[in-house]
């Protein structure tokens, strides 16, 4: 495979209040598309797959022409690459799918020599690797042996501490882990039971002993059918979407424990599902201390709803309709403390600003006749989104910051070539360090990778004496590997923690509840991190590195 040639692009000519980050181009694949996917940013690089149809290697670039490149390039056909997670600082975890081995597990530094097949998993065939969880400094992931099916393993990262964690469901079907998530120093997961087509919830503390299903002892069936929303972690909890023939698909939340995993609320009474997979696929997102989500009450209308996690706090929050008239939210951000959303409906669709309530909720206007936006992503104090015209067949990503009531375009727009329509999309938006990188058709070299550099905006905190002292509040370890613990000494009613990295972006925010609260950073990428802690109307930012 040839070395990326970088070219640089024109900046689009509108004006904005700071520096213009730098658009650039990366041709990885002289003469035709390189269409990189799975964008996984990890330090202050991001790996990710590009190549052409038949040869897809493991590529990393970290934003400048050096160090852009392709890491595992041979001569093998139909591979594919596809980052999944870092367990050792400077390292990625991915499966790879070659005409030898078949899909397996490997690892990678970024160069050549230091990118080896961890292991052979299914010495028969390909494992499968795909669905996984940081978690205690190992990676928990489903693959396929060749034997047991789909199941639980784990690894450290070597051969010998690669291994079949749990078999779920004996014999060569399996459990087919999925929706992988870590709450309350535990990690969550569905899995399929002996009954076909069942689910049940999982909780794990990375032992045999301490996995388990959760109501998994229901006589004679399965208390609930799980469905495939993402869950997400509040309150120490796990929200997610079952079922069961009573009441249809609606939230759940669980904490672990048999007699702590019930419905939220039956916001469409009877058989009827209020949280379906029509109204949405995906996750709540907390705004404010409470999750907002959309879902369908008895009038069958689809709504945006809040809940603080109980059956009384779960309530309507924005009617839609004199709104957007029908149509759901189908993708949220929390962006300058606002709930943005983007609804969509008959392939029409609009960006809302909200406050979280009625009255404060209002649409932004979209430039020329843009419509299809996707993938907010928070960068340089600003929220970007990649953005389509249907009418015109152009291609852009837009930007919007602080209060602007009229989003503008942050790259030019292209029109999307006959030859591209299979390609005729801005990809997921990765922040990686004080880079933005994205794949997309903006000129007639194809589907490639960009990016927008900002070297000159920092992110600032603003220094804000606190009303108590800070050996009130200590935090420790720091630096922190797995995670890290908050003492205070001072009585609260309502406390808070919110992680925000160098670019101002929201990487993680929790609840606290007692005067000495462990906080996990898993999955997050090491580096230095504000935390900023509220007990009560009090405040304390403190510097914390993640490793």
């Amino acid at each position: 495979m040839k070395k990326p040639i970088i070219l640089c692009a024109l900046l689009c000519s509108n004006a904005i209040a700071f520096s213009q980050p730098v658009l650039k181009r990366f041709d990885l694949v002289i003469g035709q598309s390189s269409n990189p996917q799975y964008l996984k940013a990890e330090g202050n690089r991001v790996f990710f797959e590009a190549g052409t149809s038949q040869d897809r290697e493991l590529w990393v670039s970290d934003g400048t022409t050096a160090g852009t490149h392709v890491i595992n390039d041979k001569p093998y056909t139909q591979s594919a690459a596809y980052p999944l997670a870092s367990i050792n600082s400077g390292q990625i975890l991915f499966n790879y799918n070659d005409s030898l081995t078949g899909n397996e597990l490997w690892a990678s530094d970024g160069t050549t020599a230091g990118t080896v097949m961890i292991k052979d998993i299914n010495p028969t065939g390909s494992s499968n690797i795909y669905n996984g969880i940081v978690y205690n400094g190992k990676y928990y992931f489903a693959a396929n042996n060749g034997t047991n099916g789909n199941e639980l393993w784990i690894t450290d990262g070597t051969t010998a501490g690669t291994t079949m964690l749990l078999d779920i469901v004996p014999g060569i079907n399996g459990a087919d882990p999925v929706n992988f998530i870590v709450c309350n120093n535990k990690f969550f997961f569905s899995a399929k039971t002996a009954t076909p087509g069942a689910q049940q919830m999982w909780v794990s503390d990375g032992t045999v002993a301490g996995t388990k299903p959760i109501k998994g002892n229901c006589t004679g069936s399965i208390c609930y059918s799980l469905s495939t929303v993402t869950p997400v972690a509040f309150n120490n909890r796990v929200f997610f979407r079952a079922s069961t023939p009573a009441t249809g698909d609606e939230l759940w939340s669980t904490d672990g424990t048999d007699a702590g995993t019930n419905m939220v609320k039956d916001i469409r009474p009877g058989s009827a599902s209020g949280y379906s997979y029509n109204v949405t696929t995906v996750p709540p997102v907390e705004y404010n201390g409470r999750l907002y989500f959309s879902a369908s009450d008895s009038t069958g209308r689809d709504n945006t709803w809040s809940t603080d996690g109980t059956s009384a706090g779960t309530s309507m929050a924005i009617y839609m309709l004199p709104i957007i008239g029908v149509g759901h939210i189908m993708e949220y951000a929390v962006y300058n403390n606002k709930l943005y959303g983007i609804t969509a409906y008959s392939q029409s669709y609009r960006l809302l600003v909200s406050d979280g309530t009625q009255a404060g909720t209002r649409g932004i206007i979209l430039p020329d006749s843009f419509k299809g936006i996707r993938f907010m992503t928070t960068f340089r104090n600003r929220l970007y989104m990649a953005a389509v015209d249907p009418i015109a067949g152009n291609n852009a990503v837009l930007q919007i910051s602080g209060t602007d009531t009229v989003a503008t375009f942050a790259t030019n727009k292209y029109p999307i070539p006959s030859s591209l329509q299979m390609l005729n999309y801005v990809g997921p938006l990765v922040v990686c360090d004080t880079t933005l990188f994205f794949m997309a058709p903006l000129d007639t070299t194809g589907a490639e990778l960009w990016t927008l550099t900002d070297t000159v905006y920092k992110h600032v905190t603003t220094h804000i004496t606190p009303a108590y002292t800070s050996a009130t509040c200590y935090i420790y370890p720091n630096p922190a590997h797995h995670n890290f613990t908050i003492n205070t000494t001072t009585a609260f009613k309502a406390g808070s923690v919110t992680l925000t990295d160098l670019t101002g972006r929201i990487v993680k925010s929790q609840k606290l509840h007692t005067n000495l609260e462990t906080i996990s950073v898993e999955g997050i990428a090491p580096g230095m991190y504000m935390a900023d802690i509220w007990l009560d109307d009090k405040r304390n930012t403190q510097k914390i590195m993640i490793e």
